[in-house]
């Protein structure tokens, strides 16, 4: 199928090497995500105490594990019982969306773990986020991470797809294997303990998004 592609377009420049070397085709790009936080709604109100909210903005599929995330947030909770953890992304009526409510269920969380669907006012549920999280098991280079960053928020992320490339492991945020719930849970506990560090890390990110993608980033006051 590949000699009938005029041109193919990839998201991270793994898939770029991939298709060069793969493929028959010799217009191979790389263009990277773009966030955007035009949308001034205000419709969604995250659940929980200001200043203690954790945030995953993320489709409910399997590659984004939300397993490891809610496992690494029932580890931190044992010792921080008054934060949340806050689930915002497209969810589906199928096995894997089933699968993680009744995890939630199961782990007696209800409390704790709150779930919003697909939202678009994104900019409203990050202003009122404390830190943000991914924990991919795969990934390009993600639009929340980047989303993230325009909101100055301190993040946990998995190191894959592109996120090793505008995170900074210890100096704008941090950098864990996937899958891996007891670094998630001790990155969470040292963002939770100590406010300056996440101020820090939080100004850090934004700084790099903004450096990193000066010509596509869209930010409205």
């Amino acid at each position: 199928m590949s000699f009938f592609i005029d041109s193919i377009i990839s998201v991270n420049s793994s898939l770029k090497e991939w298709a060069e070397n793969t493929l028959n085709c010799n217009k191979v790009f790389f263009l990277n995500n773009f966030p955007s936080l035009s949308n001034l709604e205000k419709k969604t109100f995250l659940k929980g105490i200001d200043g203690k909210r954790i945030v995953h903005l993320a489709a409910f599929r399997a590659q984004k594990d939300h397993e490891t995330l809610i496992e690494a947030f029932s580890l931190s909770l044992e010792k921080n019982k008054d934060w949340t953890l806050h689930l915002v992304g497209n969810m589906n009526k199928d096995a894997y969306a089933y699968k993680i409510l009744d995890l939630i269920e199961a782990k007696g969380l209800k409390k704790h773990i709150f779930v919003y669907g697909s939202q678009l006012d994104i900019k409203h549920i990050l202003s009122q986020a404390t830190i943000g999280v991914l924990s991919s098991k795969s990934e390009g280079l993600p639009i929340a991470l980047l989303e993230y960053g325009l909101a100055k928020l301190p993040v946990v992320i998995t190191n894959v797809g592109e996120c090793s490339k505008v995170v900074e492991n210890g100096e704008s945020g941090i950098v864990v294997e996937k899958e891996n719930s007891t670094a998630f849970a001790t990155a969470l506990e040292m963002y939770i303990s100590d406010k300056d560090k996440r101020e820090s890390f939080g100004e850090m990110h934004y700084n790099n998004v903004q450096k990193n993608i000066p010509s596509r980033v869209l930010l409205v006051n």
